[in-house]
């Protein structure tokens, strides 16, 4: 399956992504995906404490699954 995947450190820098990952970046937000930018450049101002939340009990060790619509650069994509 065509699954975006990132490795994300605890401050939020990208140190690994694929090439879907990075396909719908250029597609959702119209920027081209770097290893060391910030993760919350590729999240939606009014998705941000949510995100935030979430990544913070994935650091601390819980699981978190969620699914999401977003409206980007092209329109509506699906997220899981």
């Amino acid at each position: 399956a065509n699954q975006s995947i990132l490795l994300i450190a605890s401050d939020y820098s990208i140190q690994l992504f694929n090439r879907f990952a990075a396909q719908a970046a250029e597609a959702v937000f119209g920027q081209t995906m770097e290893t060391g930018q910030s993760v919350l450049m590729y999240v939606a101002a009014g998705d941000l404490p949510s995100f935030q939340a979430h990544f913070n009990q994935v650091l601390a060790g819980q699981e978190v699954s969620l699914e999401k619509e977003i409206s980007g650069h092209n329109g509506p994509n699906w997220w899981e």
